[in-house]
């Protein structure tokens, strides 16, 4: 049975992994230094790695840092969709390899794929750092976000209905709370919600 986690799954590997104090110059920040703009492979890493420094605060229970991570991978999930994307992939791949047109247009929806949804992550994170500050009204937009993304996700629809419980909106919240505890009839926290 799925429950609706926090943070994205994590490996024992990372979830070891120190956390990095605010004004410490990461491997993340010495990538963004030399990442060339327009390589998307080297986009979604470096938005990977600032994913994964943003889960390692959240654990710290380092909300507000955390956001500043979270809030970092939004530049570099931009621009995969054409014809935004055909000009990146033009100007990344055809020194390496000729592509064809089927080639070219699975990893761009590859890439668009990946870069969709660690923005989904990074919005579903930060609504859930931003319920951890009492800032309703900020998780409830973030969770919005996400939900424009991917309209069915459930953990966007259970944090939006905290926060509007929060905010005591309580019909909005019980629309959205029963939708997650549809979708997940065994998780205790959602039907906890719902009491």
């Amino acid at each position: 049975s799925q429950s609706v986690s926090p943070i994205g799954g994590m490996s024992s590997q990372q979830q070891q992994r120190s956390v990095p104090e605010a004004g410490d110059f990461s491997l993340t920040e010495e990538l963004r230094v030399s990442i060339q703009a327009d390589d998307p492979q080297q986009k979604l890493k470096l938005a990977r790695l600032y994913k994964d420094e943003g889960n390692q605060l959240f654990r710290a229970k380092k909300y507000r840092k955390a956001i500043s991570r979270y809030i970092k991978i939004l530049p570099w999930t931009t621009g995969f969709r054409a014809p935004e994307m055909g000009k990146l992939l033009q100007q990344t791949t055809d020194d390496d390899l000729e592509l064809n047109g089927m080639q070219r247009a699975e990893l761009e929806r590859q890439l668009a794929g990946e870069a969709d949804k660690l923005l989904l992550s990074a919005y579903l994170n930060i609504s859930i750092c931003k319920l951890h500050l009492k800032l309703y009204v900020d998780a409830c937009s973030f969770a919005d976000k996400a939900l424009a993304i991917d309209g069915d996700n459930v953990k966007a629809r259970y944090r939006r209905g905290q926060a509007r419980v929060a905010l005591k909106k309580y019909d909005e919240a019980l629309e959205d709370l029963e939708f997650a505890a549809k979708a997940l009839p065994s998780d205790a926290q959602i039907r906890r919600w719902l009491k």
